[in-house]
């Protein structure tokens, strides 16, 4: 949770950088048991572990249920530059669909949106609260900020969205009631929305959204279409069943998958296009391009191959990242993708001939007759 002034996330950044985390080491005690930790009531002057495990997407963290203080995900990855302002980690089901939602609100609204403050261990939490406490009273700073171990963000499938600015999203205009729709469909919720403060005790917080999978976002959904108001996620784990829960973390596990779509072969991964300046992805079950703005180029995300996004050239000048000169296919075997002169290159197989390894290889493609 963030600052209720809404200050722009570099500030709060800035806090963080200048604050040594090793501050709150003389702050952390431990807690094995429920009833050993402390409530948000209790003094600002220490940082208690809770009890809970993270791993599972929808534990249920808030006031009186917090994370242990070792608790740290073990799928982090960054965000790519495109979508984060600063360097921003999430776990790898939350990251796929955050990056699909963002893509979705710049093409759908022309909203440019980016991640702003996304995972926080126990001690960064722990130092960050103690600021907001030094700075305006343990009363006011609980009304605003989780105290270490009942912030969602330690989770890592929390983000903070802003513009390109810094400035977190006001709420209670045209991109709050588009993404109280779109988001659900990509898995994400708002945690804090307007009208909960009296269940969450925190402000309102139309920023901030965590990622809780496809079938409990949208269910989330329903109850709020169904009961005419928003809800907050701990009003909604705490409603849920462990049988209902069980269920929802089943589906919710493999996260960030893609439906089924009508794009001809092309998935949401996308392809580059032959100038290294326009992405190709399939949404919705359309096609969508999209021209790299600025010095941005089409190239593969860190650590993948086949998975496009634009993002900044990487530091050695080169577009291509892993992919080579021997390249690979798109899915329906329409296009080829392969590496030249330190530029990413696609080209569209013409005529009958469809993407295939050479003959003799296997991992070395060319556009060719089938065979």
């Amino acid at each position: 949770m963030h600052h209720h002034r809404r200050e722009p996330c570099q500030r709060i950044l800035v806090l963080l950088g200048l604050i040594a985390v090793s501050g709150c080491d003389g702050l952390l005690q431990s807690s094995d048991s429920p009833g050993g930790a402390r409530s948000a009531s209790g003094s600002c002057t220490q940082c208690s572990s809770g009890w809970l495990d993270g791993s599972a997407l929808l534990t249920p963290v808030n006031r009186e249920q917090g994370l242990r203080s070792d608790y740290e995900p073990t799928d982090l990855v960054t965000l790519p530059a495109s979508v984060a302002l600063g360097s921003q980690r999430l776990r790898k089901a939350a990251a796929d669909a955050l990056v699909s939602l963002l893509k979705a609100a710049y093409h759908e609204l022309g909203a440019d949106l980016y991640c702003a403050s996304s995972y926080r261990s126990f001690a960064t939490q722990c130092t960050l609260f103690a600021s907001y406490a030094a700075r305006d009273g343990c009363d006011e700073a609980n009304t605003y900020s989780a105290q270490a171990g009942r912030s969602e963000h330690q989770l890592g499938t929390v983000c903070d969205l802003a513009d390109a600015t810094g400035e977190f999203l006001p709420g209670e205009n045209a991109l709050d009631e588009y993404l109280a729709r779109r988001a659900p469909e990509l898995g994400f919720v708002m945690s804090y929305p307007p009208g909960t403060s009296d269940v969450t005790g925190y402000i309102s917080e139309p920023w901030h959204f965590r990622y809780l999978g496809r079938k409990a976002a949208a269910q989330l959904r329903e109850r709020e279409l169904a009961e005419g108001r928003r809800l907050s996620t701990h009003e909604f784990l705490r409603d849920l069943s462990e049988e209902e829960r069980a269920a929802l973390e089943e589906e919710g596990a493999g996260g960030g998958t893609t439906p089924a779509d009508d794009c001809g072969g092309v998935s949401l991964k996308g392809y580059c296009w032959a100038d290294g300046k326009h992405l190709t992805y399939c949404k919705n079950g359309k096609l969508v391009d999209l021209a790299c703005s600025g010095e941005n180029v089409c190239r593969p995300r860190q650590g993948s191959v086949d998975d496009f996004d634009c993002l900044p050239p990487p530091a050695d000048g080169g577009s291509c990242g892993p992919v080579t000169a021997k390249g690979f296919c798109s899915a329906d075997r329409s296009h080829l993708t392969f590496c030249k002169e330190g530029a990413l290159k696609t080209i569209a197989c013409s005529g009958e001939n469809v993407c295939q390894p050479r003959e003799g290889t296997t991992d070395d493609f060319d556009c060719l007759p089938a065979r």
